[in-house]
């Protein structure tokens, strides 16, 4: 048997799903609910990337007809989407979209899975279909984002009408990167050494991403070298880049010039009041105040609002931490763009 290095790229989906078992039955019982009473409930998956909320759900999709994949990263405009979930090729933009899927679900009943939903275009306006679907078939509908504020940042008819259940991604371990690890080696029929796999599987635990961890076994058997120091030098491109890629299509110029300031003033883990920010990016407050909502919700920043009282109001200001500020530095040559 040849080796085979597509089992170690992240385009390969896996016949088994590897230290995600607890999630997946979660979300195979949501659909059990739906088969027994006509009504599912919808979840939340939650995680970083490369935690394994994708690799899960093209497992789901792979095993069940029931249910309709989207990911937002392709489909990632509301006409496109509902286009996507009807099967049309070519549309028009119009409201007539939604009535044809209404129609199509009524006599096709499907779950429906919306994968990378932080690259969607009008966020607002997707929420609002997913709540017309749900409220008029209650199929459940199932969500993949990166950030963990998601359902707190949701419009409350949102939240009361999908009521989100949320399933949490959280980091690989040493451990369960190394079972990914040894899967997948496995299946490409390659022999590493005991320490090389512990190394490698040491180093990409310092991010918890098995999106990196296959990246970097890649490039360590291609390159043919196992030595930390080049192994850091990966993780440290692989990390810029994504980043850089999923923020060159997020954020827009007014969201780049707050980063920066808050980037120039490197704060750590202290407030920044946004009258600053107002001073430091030549925005006008109702500006910045709607970049650091998208901010928050992109999981770059933290914000907090206190009542000063009387006459002086509210006053907002931004919380960075340690996680965050190392995020803006890997970006800091994009926000200079």
């Amino acid at each position: 048997m040849e080796t085979d290095l597509r089992f170690l790229t992240e385009t390969y989906s896996p016949d088994k799903v590897v230290c995600r078992e607890e999630q997946l039955k979660t979300i195979l019982h949501s659909i059990d609910v739906y088969h027994s009473f006509g009504k599912g409930y919808n979840l939340l998956l939650c995680g970083r990337t490369g935690t394994g909320k994708t690799a899960t759900l093209n497992h789901l999709r792979k095993q069940s007809v029931f249910l309709q994949y989207i990911t937002c990263s392709i489909d990632n405009s509301p006409s496109k989407l509902l286009a996507r979930l009807i099967g049309l090729d070519n549309y028009r933009r119009s409201d007539n979209l939604i009535y044809k899927l209404l129609d199509k679900l009524n006599k096709e009943p499907r779950g429906i899975i919306i994968d990378e939903i932080d690259k969607v275009r009008d966020l607002p306006r997707v929420l609002e279909i997913l709540n017309i679907i749900y409220r008029e078939k209650q199929v459940p509908i199932i969500i993949a984002t990166k950030n963990f504020k998601f359902i707190k940042l949701l419009p409350e008819d949102i939240k009361l009408t999908l009521f989100l259940k949320p399933i949490f991604f959280n980091l690989y371990n040493m451990s369960e990167l190394k079972t990914i690890l040894e899967e997948r080696l496995r299946l490409a029929n390659i022999s590493l050494l005991s320490n090389q796999i512990i190394l490698i599987c040491a180093i990409a635990s310092n991010i918890g991403s098995a999106r990196l961890l296959l990246h970097l076994a890649y490039k360590c058997i291609t390159e043919n070298n196992f030595k930390a120091g080049f192994m850091r030098e990966i993780v440290k491109e692989f990390e810029t880049q994504e980043t850089s890629e999923f923020l060159v299509n997020q954020i827009n110029n007014s969201d780049k010039k707050i980063l920066k300031a808050i980037f120039e003033l490197n704060t750590q883990n202290q407030l920044i009041d946004s009258k600053v920010l107002i001073e430091k990016s030549n925005l006008s407050s109702s500006t910045v105040a709607f970049a650091l909502d998208h901010l928050e919700f992109l999981g770059m920043i933290n914000t907090e609002t206190k009542n000063l009282g009387g006459r002086l109001g509210k006053n907002r200001s931004v919380r960075i931490e340690k996680y965050e500020i190392e995020m803006i530095k890997r970006i800091k040559d994009v926000l200079l763009q």
